[in-house]
C-alpha cells in the first residue's frame, strides 16, 4: 500500500511570516536584550547540523523536510520567527524610540549594508553559515544558491545587506523630496501580488516552455516582465480593495 505524504506547506513563506507574526505579539514584551539573544540562537539553530535531536524533530522545528514517513515540512517556522525577532531588536536598539528618515538611512548604512561582507565570507569559506547548502562550485549561480529554507545565516547577510542599501538609498531621495509611487501600490497590495504572480510565472512557463532553462540572465528578464505585467493589476486592486473594504480586503 503506498501513503501518501502530507505536506504541511501552507501558502510557502507565508505560513512561517504568519506564525512569526503571531508570536512577535508575545515576544517583543521581553526585555530587548533577551529577545535578542533568543532570535540569534533560533536563526543559529539549522547551522547547528545533525545530532542535536532526532532527525524527524529538528527537521520539524527548524530543518525542514521529513519530519515523520508521512509528513514534510516545506518550511519550518522556529527560525523564521528569529528572522523577525532580530528584526524587531534592530528596530528597538538601532533605532530608538524615535527615528526619521535620514537617521533610518544612516542606521542602514551602519549595520545592514556591511552584512555583505559576511555573506561574502561566509559562502566562500563554504561551511558553517551555510545551513547545509554550500557551493558546488565557483559560478555565480552557486554564490548566489543560498539556503532559504531553512535561512542560512549566508541568505540572511545577502539579503540584508541589499535591504540595508535599499533603505539607504530611498532615505537619500526621500530626503530630496522624491516619492514612490510605483513601490508604493506595490506595497500596499504585496499579498495580492504574492498569489497571483504564481499563475502568471506559470502561465509564462507553460507557453513559452522556458521553465528553469534560461539561468540567471533570463530570470533577472522574466522578473523585469513580470513587474511590468503586474503593475496595472496591482494598481487595479489597489483602488478597487480601497472601495471594498472587508475582512479579505485588509489583508491582501
Amino acid at each position: 500500500m503506498t501513503v501518501q505524504r502530507v505536506f504541511i506547506a501552507g501558502a510557502g513563506i507565508v505560513s512561517p511570516i504568519g506564525c512569526g507574526i503571531a508570536a512577535m505579539a508575545f515576544l517583543r514584551h521581553l526585555a530587548p536584550a533577551w529577545l535578542a539573544v533568543l532570535a540569534a540562537g533560533l536563526v543559529l539553530t539549522p547551522e547547528l547540523g545533525d545530532g542535536l535531536l532526532p532527525t524527524g524533530l529538528s527537521n520539524l522545528l527548524w530543518d525542514g523536510g521529513a519530519a515523520t514517513p508521512s509528513i514534510f515540512l516545506n518550511y519550518p517556522v522556529l527560525p523564521w520567527v528569529g528572522v523577525l525577532a532580530l528584526g524587531w531588536c534592530w528596530g528597538e536598539i538601532v533605532l530608538g524610540p524615535s527615528i526619521d528618515v535620514a537617521r533610518l538611512g544612516a542606521c542602514a548604512r551602519a549595520t545592514l549594508v556591511p552584512l555583505f561582507l559576511g555573506y561574502l565570507v561566509l559562502r566562500g569559506l563554504n561551511g558553517f553559515g551555510n545551513a547545509g547548502a554550500p557551493r558546488l562550485d565557483a559560478s555565480l549561480q552557486q554564490w548566489l544558491d543560498v539556503s532559504k529554507n531553512p535561512p542560512s545565516l549566508a541568505f540572511l547577510c545577502l539579503e540584508t545587506s541589499f535591504l540595508g542599501l535599499c533603505l539607504a538609498g530611498f532615505s537619500r531621495l526621500s530626503n530630496r523630496g522624491d516619492r514612490f509611487p510605483v513601490l508604493l501600490t506595490f506595497g500596499r497590495t504585496a499579498l495580492f501580488f504574492y498569489v497571483i504572480h504564481f499563475q502568471v510565472l506559470r502561465a509564462a512557463s507553460a507557453l513559452t516552455g522556458t521553465g528553469k532553462s534560461l539561468g540567471i540572465p533570463g530570470t533577472l528578464l522574466g522578473a523585469g516582465l513580470l513587474l511590468l505585467f503586474m503593475y496595472p493589476l496591482c494598481r487595479w486592486y489597489e483602488h478597487w480593495s480601497a472601495s471594498h473594504d472587508n475582512l479579505v480586503t485588509r489583508y491582501l
